[in-house]
């Protein structure tokens, strides 16, 4: 018995041995995702602040209005208030154009056109959800956000109606010009592989890159120099110091 249980105590211990030890998997030994940068939390904040003043158009019960002209007014204010802003799209429930205004454009009449086959049309109108994208304007050659909302009001009994939708452009080189002016430290924001807008950014520069939250935007970064962490200048060891010698007496 005492040679049968030293044989299993030895086939154990060799099946420890050659099974190595276990390995973790990757989500256990991972390491945590280092915390965004200020500068990323501030550009970030910006659009949050973007995306709350968009709201508070789309809540307005001016955008409700059946008449044009109040509602062109409206979004003129609107754009004038917000630099960002490009321009301001309404459309019915049917997905007609009622009015759209641009930024620098005197002209608001629009055509009747029938929009109900775009994307943000179809989200906002026939799903009843919010819509964010990116677009590029060939007249201009800039991105910008496209946010849009459907415009819902209720009925006397309480029934929820889509009255139509609103739709947003936001102008991203303007964003982070904005941004821009109350930073001294250069920056780089990159879609993707695409540079979109440097803020004195100068190639060799050492840096850290940050991904950025942006609706609309699958990936959007920003990167900023490394710092540098000042050097201590070295502690020279001295020399012992030698005794005085006595003369004898």
């Amino acid at each position: 018995m005492a040679r049968k249980a030293l044989l299993l105590i030895i086939l154990f211990s060799l099946t420890m041995v050659f099974a190595g030890p276990k390995h973790h998997s990757k989500h256990a030994s991972a390491r945590p995702a280092a915390a965004p940068s200020a500068m990323a939390l501030g550009m970030d904040s910006l659009f949050i602040t973007l995306k709350q003043d968009f709201d508070e158009v789309v809540a307005s019960p001016l955008v409700k209005n059946d008449a044009v002209a109040p509602v062109n007014d409206y979004f003129l204010t609107v754009l004038k208030q917000h630099q960002p802003f490009y321009s301001l799209t309404r459309v019915n429930a049917k997905g007609v154009l009622v009015n759209e205004v641009i930024r620098l454009v005197e002209k608001t009449d629009v055509k009747n056109q029938n929009l109900s086959r775009e994307t943000w049309v179809k989200h906002t109108v026939r799903k009843r959800t919010d819509y964010t994208g990116l677009v590029k304007l060939e007249e201009t050659g800039r991105y910008y956000l496209l946010w849009a909302a459907p415009v819902i009001e209720k009925e006397k009994k309480g029934k929820a109606v889509v009255k139509g939708a609103v739709a947003l452009k936001i102008d991203l080189w303007d964003c982070f010009h904005k941004f821009a002016n109350t930073s001294e430290t250069p920056f780089l924001v990159r879609i993707g592989r695409l540079s979109l807008y440097s803020n004195k950014w100068k190639d060799g520069i050492r840096y850290k890159e940050d991904a950025l939250v942006v609706a609309g935007i699958k990936t959007i970064s920003v990167r900023y120099p490394k710092v540098v962490a000042p050097v201590s200048a070295p502690v020279l060891a001295q020399a012992p110091v030698q005794p005085a010698s006595v003369p004898a007496v």
